[in-house]
């Protein structure tokens, strides 16, 4: 939605498209976190040349050092305790609070 449509929005019509667009961002990024449980699991990432999760999220993806390094934690964090996964899926913690 381009800021000019935002623009003609009232406030609690603005604020219910950022609500939306947050829960929309929270299921992606466990969808993202799923997948790249996936991808540590059988090492895929290796066979694109790279050597570590953080190296492929950063080259690949285009991933900022940090986010890749934090989120790389948060995964090998998952495959270690699975319930660390149910704990952001019911959102009970947060990616940051893994890390």
């Amino acid at each position: 939605m381009p800021n000019d449509k935002l623009k003609s929005l009232t406030d609690r019509e603005l604020h219910a498209r950022i609500v939306e667009i947050v829960s929309k961002k929270r299921t992606s990024d466990l969808l993202l976190i799923g997948a790249l449980v996936f991808m540590r699991n059988n090492q895929a990432f290796q066979r694109f040349g790279y050597y570590s999760l953080a190296q492929y999220m950063r080259d690949a993806l285009g991933f900022s050092p940090d986010e890749s390094w934090k989120t790389s934690q948060a995964v090998h964090l998952i495959c270690r305790f699975p319930n660390v996964g149910e704990l952001l899926a019911s959102g009970q913690t947060h990616l940051s609070h893994v890390a």
